[in-house]
Formats: structure tokens, sequence, C-alpha cells
């Protein structure tokens, strides 16, 4: 994907909840393109092992140290990413504010994707990830490799991402927290 490094990305980011099916796939797309990354989950799961497999160091717990041995590695130029999911009592998001880091909701990490290249984005209450599949398959299928951001597995990728080398992406947008209208697309689908 040749990522642009902006400011609003140091080298290493650190999931908190890596294991969602969006967070999952932002953190591959950015280890793919040279970040250092890290994450935490307390649930076991096929994708922490891809995760792992890809020299992603995954942490089995949400606890303080977490936050202490990523800076230890990392010093303080470290972005945090959260979900709408974690907590404000969360013990690695508690850290990480004491600390000082950077901490950012996946959706502006969505929207740094999206604003990187051609881009195609799909919400609405129901069918964005059977419309973002179909999408992604087709352009995959017309060999237009695009990178890919999708809330479930792909059959054609056997995954909930794909990094291509296009400059298309395609990625599926919640509606339920209010973050898609962050997003500033080429082409934006709602589904009804």
């Amino acid at each position: 994907m040749n990522l642009t490094k902006l400011e609003l990305l140091p080298p290493h980011v650190h999931f908190i909840g890596i294991g969602g099916i969006g967070m999952s796939a932002l953190a591959m797309i950015l280890a793919k393109n040279g970040y250092s990354i890290s994450g935490s989950d307390i649930k076991n799961s096929h994708i922490l092992k891809e995760l792992a497999d890809n020299q992603i160091n995954i942490f089995k717990t949400q606890k303080e140290s977490n936050i202490d041995k990523i800076i230890e590695n990392e010093n303080n130029n470290i972005l945090v990413v959260i979900s709408s999911a974690i907590r404000s009592d969360n013990l690695e998001l508690k850290k990480a504010k004491k600390c000082n880091l950077q901490i950012k909701h996946r959706s502006e990490i969505l929207k740094f994707l999206i604003d990187q290249k051609n881009s195609i984005v799909i919400s609405g209450s129901h069918g964005k990830t059977t419309t973002s599949t179909y999408i992604t398959t087709i352009l995959s299928i017309l060999k237009k490799n695009p990178t890919a951001v999708i809330g479930g597995i792909v059959p054609l990728y056997n995954k909930n991402y794909n990094v291509g080398n296009s400059k298309i992406l395609v990625a599926e947008a919640d509606e339920s927290d209010g973050s898609l209208v962050k997003f500033k697309p080429n082409i934006g689908i709602i589904t009804n």
C-alpha cells in the first residue's frame, strides 16, 4: 500500500482489543506497511494467532504493565488505538493516559487509510459486510487488487483484510458510533 507516514502515526502503534474484527484488520495493514505493532486482547482466537505469526507482539491481558513494557522498548513515541468497545476504566487505557501517550479511536486510523487511496466506503444498518465483500471480491477478480478493511472474513482472502498494490481501498464503516462522518471517501455506499 505504501502509506505516507503522517504525523498521525508514530512508528509504534498499540491496539487495545486487537482481536476485534475491525481492529485486527487495521493492525495487519499497518504491520504490512512497516509499522511496529503490538496489541492486547483477553479473548484467545485464531485472529490473535495470525497477528502473532506476523511479528505482532500480543499481550493476553490488559494490565498497566503492558504499557510499561512497550514504553521500555519504544520510548514514548507510541500511538494507542481503541475502539468504542474499550471502556474508560480499562487499565491499559488509564496507564496510557497517565503516561501522556497519544490515543486515537480506530475510526481515525481508518480515516488515515481512506485518505491514502481512492476509496469506496460502505455503511448502513444492515449488509455492510456482505456489500464490502462483494465489491472487494469483484475488484480482485478484475485484477484491481484493492486494499480492504472488512468487518468479516472475505472468502476470497480467507481473512478480514487485504493489502493491495493498487490505488483502491474498500472499507466497511460502522454507523453505530457515528464515526463514519469523519470519512471522505471517493465513493460512499449506504445500505438500507
